[in-house]
């Protein structure tokens, strides 16, 4: 939840990036699966590459349901 405090942080720091990166595993997966619940069609996208391979896979998935 956003507070509007700031906070440093040690990124740094092993214990911080293992925590960050547990967290963020966690966060994606409750996504994905409410997503999934909900019937919702989804795909990462990532801006070091191009995402139409993973779209043109997404229509044919869906075009074999």
């Amino acid at each position: 939840m956003e507070t509007g405090k700031l906070l440093n942080v040690d990124a740094s720091s092993g214990d911080f990036c293992r925590a960050y990166h547990q967290e963020n595993t966690e966060r994606l997966a409750r996504r994905k699966r409410a997503f999934r619940s909900m019937g919702i069609d989804a795909i990462d996208a990532w801006t070091d590459r191009s995402f139409a391979d993973d779209l043109v896979r997404l229509f044919r998935e869906r075009k074999r349901r």
